[in-house]
C-alpha cells in the first residue's frame, strides 16, 4: 500500500460554517462518522479489486482508521487499508509490557494484513542466490528467488471509488446536520 494518498476536498465551505455553528461534540461526531462512511466505500472497492490467487488477500480485513482532532480547524485524517482481523488472532500467552502491566502475545502469522502491500508495490528478495548454490533460505522460500513486479490494485480502487466516497461523506454529514437541526427545534 502506498505510504499515503492525500486528497483535498474543496468547496465544502458551507459544511464548515454549519459545523462551526453547532457544538464541537456534534461536529466531531458528524465529521468522524462521515469519514468512516467514506472509508467504508473505499475499503469495499479495494476489497473487490484484490487479485485472487491463494485467498490470503481476501482473508485480510480492510481497516478504516479515522483521526479527528479536538480543534476542528486542524485537518482530520482517514486511513484505509489491510489490517489484522483481531477477532481471528489466536492468543499464544501473556507477557509483561514496559509499563509493568500484562499483555497478550498473539499469533499474527495467520492473518498478517501485510500481503496487500507486497502485491501492490512488488517485492524483491534481499539476497540473490549465488551460482551453484542449491540451498534456499527461508526468505527465498517465502518471497521467491527473484523479483516480483508490482500489481497495483489499491490505487485504481481509490481512483474509482473517490466520487462514491465523497457522496457517502456528504450524505452522512447532511443527515447528521439535519438531525442536529431537528433536535435544536425540539428544544426551542
Amino acid at each position: 500500500m502506498p505510504d499515503s494518498i492525500t486528497t483535498r476536498i474543496e468547496g465544502l465551505d458551507r459544511l464548515g460554517l454549519a459545523l462551526d455553528r453547532i457544538p464541537s461534540v456534534f461536529a466531531t461526531r458528524i465529521l468522524r462518522g462521515g469519514l468512516h462512511a467514506a472509508g467504508d466505500v473505499m475499503g469495499e472497492a479495494i476489497h473487490a479489486t484484490e487479485p485472487y490467487r491463494t485467498g490470503a488477500l481476501r482473508d485480510d480485513a480492510m481497516v478504516v482508521k479515522v483521526y479527528v482532532p479536538g480543534d476542528l480547524r486542524a485537518p482530520a485524517t482517514m486511513r484505509v487499508g489491510p489490517g489484522y482481523d483481531r477477532g481471528k488472532l489466536t492468543v499464544q500467552g501473556v507477557r509483561r509490557n514496559k509499563r509493568g502491566g500484562i499483555e497478550a502475545v498473539v499469533d499474527t502469522t495467520e492473518s498478517p494484513g501485510v500481503y496487500d502491500k507486497f502485491v501492490e508495490l512488488g517485492h524483491r528478495n534481499g539476497r540473490r542466490a549465488q551460482k551453484n548454490e542449491k540451498r534456499e533460505s527461508p526468505r527465498e522460500i517465502e518471497f521467491g528467488g527473484g523479483s516480483t513486479p508490482p500489481h497495483p490494485f489499491m490505487r485504481p480502487a481509490y481512483e474509482s471509488s473517490r466520487e462514491g466516497a465523497l457522496a457517502a461523506f456528504v450524505a452522512f454529514a447532511r443527515a447528521g446536520l439535519d438531525g442536529v437541526i431537528a433536535a435544536a427545534k425540539e428544544l426551542s
